[in-house]
């Protein structure tokens, strides 16, 4: 992003990122619990794509899989992936709060 010059949108993204997280995987919660396929695959999609934006790709992957389960009607499938997905949302938003230095480097975020 510094290099195409667009270095102070980043913060911005991550910023609403951080904001919208919480409730995107609350939602999320409870479509599962209710065992509502189509919320659940819409909920899914709707965080995979700011989670791939902002380099969770291990994130997105989890909710690509949700999504997926959702649609087919796996929703023993939904519940495990969900829990993956719920664990690397609290990863992903706790490696954001540790590296709020402004040298922000998001490449790697839930990769590991």
């Amino acid at each position: 992003m510094r290099e195409a010059g667009a270095e102070e949108a980043v913060d911005g993204i991550l910023d609403m990122f951080a904001q919208n997280a919480p409730e995107r995987i609350a939602d999320l919660r409870t479509a599962v619990t209710a065992g509502d396929a189509p919320a659940i695959a819409t909920a899914a999609h709707a965080f995979k794509s700011p989670s791939g934006a902002i380099g969770a790709l291990r994130l997105a992957g989890f909710l690509q899989e949700i999504e997926l389960a959702a649609r087919d009607g796996a929703l023993d499938d939904v519940r495990t992936a969900f829990e993956r997905a719920e664990q690397e949302t609290e990863a992903v938003l706790a490696h954001l709060r540790t590296v709020r230095d402004g040298s922000l480097l998001i490449v790697g975020v839930g990769h590991g």
